[in-house]
């Protein structure tokens, strides 16, 4: 199980109010979730999840992310490894969250992501993910992966979400019904 502990601010930004929001929408998020999974999947309208995926492929195709990028998304704990483990993260600044994870015997592992803030700080990011030239593939999540994502974040997940592999490897990708806006993305092995 994961939750969020802290945000640390690496460099002072002015305060705005979507920052507020989504500070508090993390911390209502980070509630320990002790029975991840029982999550709740809202459907969203065929027609979102079709957009989803559309938009989700033209930023594949394009290597840009900019039309899934809004203010901020979350970087899980399993991707920020990757990317820190490429050094791409050296030069990004924004928010730090440091995520508990539950190990077998009861006690907690922590693990840093990071909040994403900027549109460049969001395409090394993307870089980092569809690098060497890769193929893609969309999916569903499975229940395994809803019950992971659940875990981490929220017990209540609202479509779109999907799978994206890339590179043999897969990436949780949930955007946000309302804007179609990447909320958070999570490398899931």
């Amino acid at each position: 199980m994961l939750f969020l502990e802290t945000l640390k601010l690496k460099k002072p930004m002015p305060p705005n109010i979507f920052q507020k929001i989504a500070v508090a929408f993390i911390i209502f998020l980070s509630t320990p979730n002790l029975q991840a999974q029982n999550y709740k999947l809202v459907r969203a309208k065929d027609s979102i999840n079709t957009k989803a995926i559309v938009l989700i492929k033209e930023t594949f195709a394009k290597k840009d992310i900019s039309l899934l990028f809004d203010k901020t998304f979350i970087c899980g704990p399993n991707l920020w490894a990757f990317i820190s483990a490429s050094k791409a993260d050296s030069s990004m600044e924004g928010l730090e969250a440091n995520f508990h994870i539950m190990q077998p015997d009861g006690s907690y592992k922590t693990a840093k992501g990071k909040i994403v803030q900027t549109i460049s700080n969001a395409n090394k990011v993307w870089l980092r993910i569809i690098e060497n030239n890769a193929s893609l593939s969309v999916r569903r999540p499975t229940k395994d992966e809803l019950s992971m994502y659940a875990s981490l974040l929220s017990p209540t997940i609202k479509e779109p979400i999907y799978v994206a592999t890339i590179n043999n490897n897969n990436y949780l990708i949930h955007i946000d019904n309302r804007n179609l806006k990447i909320m958070s993305i999570e490398k899931m092995n």
